[in-house]
């Protein structure tokens, strides 16, 4: 007789198995598998910031795999910062490989420790792997990640859905496809700031979120504000240069809207140099490192007395999903990546639909619940498109939209690339769709309705 072991390989006291049927059970494979591939997403509509525009957003998705179970995570690109390339993040973890194909997962904070010595240098890596490192971990465990922290899902922040900068009638168009959005965060940095938030305000009584990336004065800045707050706005993100801390400091004493920091807040070690300077932070996951970082830096914004925001990139809902552990712990949220990916059908979704999808999600699924829909046959393409589905599967690991890229990708031109390590691509690098948030909704036992306002439950 032997004694029965769960799944991660711990010994079950509480009932023994013959050894011929132990005979015929597998062992455990305790060894991380490391699997790259490259995302390539065309945006809904191009999306423009005060840094630059992105038409096909090009990401990295990295997998995870141990005893059976797969985690997921995701580097974003930006035009903000050139050097971290899916192609650069791809060289630094096939670098690092050795070492993470040696690791075990135990927590994932100390795998981060552990990596942050041949990753450091390229932070955007480091989360993609910490991001799939907890979705495996919460997977391997049965849990989704936010409660393996003790978090509850209580008061949870409403996210806002952005408007890239456009001439004015495609951003009033723009926002039409979102009617009814709770929030939505303004990017600006034109020649008539001030008009275009004018016009927006007429066609929706939402609040208004400001995004300037580093492309005003703290002239500007202080003109702007008093009307900016006349007309709903919110808070402003990041009016002047990251480094521009004298100018940010008479920023903070004299404007009459919170200012939150952005570029200005990458890593761990920023967040105490924007006291005095900011009211808030902006944390991407992406930028610092990943999950592990980022419940740090909120620690730190909290003795310090700054007020949290998580923001995302232009990404899938492999990202979006891991920003959703960290709702209970926020005060404002922008999570909408996914959604500025786009689709082939016409946008049928509604502010309610995907927050009630959401919030319905997390909380009755366990973990990050990420999976790949892989083909029947790797030749079957056009039958079976190769697609990246997020859903829950009650096995663990990090909670999110649901979202697939479905069959109509070689229409809308998007692909991912299945290259191994030797560069080959074993199934081709065509036939996968644009994101798709699904319009299905989970059933409503375990609903937390009261996470939303009355009039978007």
């Amino acid at each position: 007789m032997l004694k029965s072991t769960d799944c991660l390989g711990n010994s079950d006291p509480s009932y023994e198995i013959p050894a011929a049927q132990a005979a015929r059970t597998p062992k455990l494979d305790r060894t991380i598998e490391l699997r790259l591939r490259d995302l390539r997403l065309p945006m809904r509509h191009a999306f423009t910031i005060a840094l630059g525009t992105t038409t096909v957003q090009h990401n990295l998705l990295v997998e995870l795999q141990q005893d059976g179970m797969k985690g997921y995570g995701e580097g974003a690109s930006s035009h903000a910062y050139h050097a971290f390339t899916a192609d650069s993040m791809r060289a630094a973890l096939e670098a690092a490989r050795p070492q993470i194909e040696h690791e075990s997962l135990d927590d994932p904070s100390t795998l981060w420790d552990r990596l942050l010595p041949v990753l450091g240098h390229n932070r955007f890596a480091l989360c993609a792997l910490d991001q799939a490192a907890h979705d495996l971990w919460g997977k391997l465990r049965g849990a989704p990640v936010w409660k393996r922290w003790g978090l509850e899902l209580r008061n949870l922040p409403l996210s806002n859905y952005t408007l890239g900068i456009d001439p004015i009638e495609k951003m009033v168009a723009k926002m039409k496809e979102f009617d009814g959005w709770p929030i939505y965060k303004i990017k600006l940095g034109t020649p008539d700031d001030l008009a275009v938030v004018r016009e927006l305000r007429r066609h929706t009584d939402a609040v208004f979120r400001i995004d300037a990336n580093t492309a005003w004065s703290v002239e500007q800045t202080l003109a702007l504000a008093p009307e900016l707050k006349t007309l709903g706005v919110e808070f402003i993100e990041q009016p002047l240069k990251a480094d521009d801390w004298e100018e940010m400091r008479r920023v903070f004493r004299e404007c009459p809207l919170p200012v939150f920091a952005d570029e200005s807040c990458l890593v761990e070690e920023d967040v105490p140099r924007c006291a005095g300077f900011f009211h808030g932070i902006n944390i991407k996951l992406t930028k610092a490192g990943g999950l592990m970082p980022a419940r740090r830096m909120i620690a730190r914004a909290r003795e310090l007395g700054l007020r949290v925001m998580v923001g995302c990139m232009n990404e899938s809902s492999v990202g979006i999903s891991a920003i959703g552990q960290l709702l209970p712990l926020l005060d404002y949220v922008d999570m909408d990546g996914a959604v500025l990916i786009a689709r082939i059908s016409p946008p049928v979704y509604t502010w309610t639909r995907v927050a009630r999808f959401f919030l319905t999600r997390m909380a009755t699924e366990s973990g990050c619940w990420i999976l790949l829909n892989e083909p029947a046959h790797p030749r079957n393409r056009s039958h079976q498109p190769l697609g990246y589905h997020c859903r829950g599967d009650g096995r663990g690991g990090l909670a999110g939209a649901d979202v697939s890229l479905g069959r109509a990708a070689k229409r809308a031109g998007a692909c991912v690339d299945h290259r191994d390590s030797a560069g080959e691509h074993p199934r081709g690098a065509d036939g996968i769709a644009s994101l798709r948030i699904r319009r299905r909704l989970a059933g409503a036992a375990g609903h937390p309705a009261a996470a939303l306002p009355r009039q978007y439950s």
